[in-house]
């Protein structure tokens, strides 16, 4: 049934946007503790946000695999260290996610350069 097959989309949708918004939180609310790769990571939200919209799909999907894996670890409060132990909760988040940038840098870069790139937002 059509009707079914859009809510079906309707519902994704609406979780692939409560997943950015949560990234885009806590990215926020920690931006101190993760300051390192603080606009790496926002160019990782935007490179999801254009690709789930179908904007940018000059990336290899074992790419996105990779980075969209890295901001769900980052996004999951009880990973192998827990956000919620003082001075260190955050440590393995950041170095989840900055191999995954150091990994795709190339990729990265294309798509920074790309012409919508600044348009492609997370949200």
């Amino acid at each position: 049934d059509a009707s079914t097959h859009v809510e079906e989309i309707f519902e994704e949708r609406e979780r692939a946007e409560a997943f950015f918004n949560q990234a885009r939180e806590k990215a926020e609310t920690h931006q101190g503790r993760i300051q390192e790769f603080w606009q790496e990571l926002q160019d990782l939200l935007r490179l999801i946000a254009a690709w789930w919209e179908g904007n940018y799909t000059d990336i290899p999907w074992r790419t996105m695999t990779v980075v969209i894996g890295a901001v769900v670890y980052f996004v999951n409060p009880l990973d192998l260290i827990p956000d919620v132990i003082p001075g260190i909760g955050y440590l393995d988040d950041a170095a989840v996610v900055g191999f995954v940038i150091a990994s795709i840098q190339i990729e990265l870069e294309t798509f920074r350069t790309w012409p919508n790139s600044e348009m492609g937002s997370a949200g």
